[in-house]
């Protein structure tokens, strides 16, 4: 984990190189509030960060509560949903 410090407005990530999930609302000592895509905010701690970087905030994955880690992983269904229901459609549709 590097030792940048966390700051309100950094991307939250679910694995390096991917589609942001969230950003960082605030910051309250270790902890910081976050607000997660399809979710909603959460409270976390340093212990569930993989590693801060570039304004980014990875998380670790592994570390997350059981509601929260499914959540990350579905954080983008919704505009994946909009996508497959129109992509079979035909034009004017």
């Amino acid at each position: 984990m590097s030792d940048q410090p966390i700051q309100p407005g950094f991307g939250l990530f679910a694995a390096e190189g991917a589609t942001a999930i969230g950003a960082v609302r605030a910051m309250q000592g270790n902890e910081m509030l976050v607000h997660v895509e399809n979710y909603g905010e959460a409270t976390l701690d340093r212990s569930h960060v993989a590693s801060v970087h570039d304004g980014k905030v990875l998380l670790a994955l592994d570390r997350l509560p059981d509601d929260l880690r499914d959540a990350v992983r579905h954080a983008h269904d919704a505009e994946d949903r909009r996508f497959r229901d129109h992509s079979g459609d035909a034009p004017g549709t």
